[in-house]
């Protein structure tokens, strides 16, 4: 059996900067995680806009247990990258 196939999610921007990275050591020395457009989009309609979790998940076109776990990952990696120093690539 097959994994189910990936709903499309509606995302409001296009995002101007891709990456972002500590300064101090070259890039070679870094390790990456990647956060996929949805991640960033879940993060700025929450985090940012303020937009409760019911609002957001209807904006995106996706379940609010879906929007959630989009949600949780994000922040994972965002607090990843910033604790750890590593880069934070979306892709």
């Amino acid at each position: 059996m097959s994994p189910r196939p990936k709903d499309h999610r509606k995302i409001g921007s296009r995002f101007q900067i891709k990456t972002f990275r500590p300064i101090g050591k070259p890039v070679r020395l870094f390790k990456k995680i990647e956060m996929e457009r949805e991640e960033v989009e879940a993060l700025k309609l929450v985090d940012l806009l303020g937009m409760n979790q019911t609002k957001a998940a209807k904006k995106m076109g996706t379940s609010q247990s879906t929007l959630y776990r989009i949600l949780a990952n994000a922040r994972k990696k965002t607090a990843e990258a910033i604790i750890k120093g590593k880069i934070l690539k979306i892709n």
